[in-house]
């Protein structure tokens, strides 16, 4: 299966590490290195998140990092929808 991010899901990756980088280059490295290991955590465990409210997507909350990532599962594709940090309200859909 292949990892597909959404043009969404790309703005968010590069700006928590514009944002984090600022401060501090390695923890921004660190960060995106563990959203990585966590979609390819979900793609070799596609049912591993919780369904949305919408029903229509799945989401998967990462251990020990402030970030919810909501994704689809197609055939032969992991849609990542956004990377989204939990502080932060949350659209009613994504």
């Amino acid at each position: 299966m292949r990892i597909k991010l959404s043009k969404s899901a790309e703005r968010d990756l590069s700006a928590l590490r514009s944002y984090i980088g600022a401060d501090n280059p390695r923890a921004a490295d660190e960060v995106s290195g563990r959203l990585v290991k966590a979609f390819l955590l979900i793609r070799s465990n596609p049912e591993i998140g919780r369904p949305s409210p919408s029903g229509k997507t799945r989401e998967w909350s990462v251990p020990g990092l402030p970030y919810l990532i909501p994704y689809r599962i197609r055939p032969g594709v992991l849609y990542i929808l956004r990377i989204w940090h939990t502080s932060r309200d949350r659209p009613e859909q994504w």
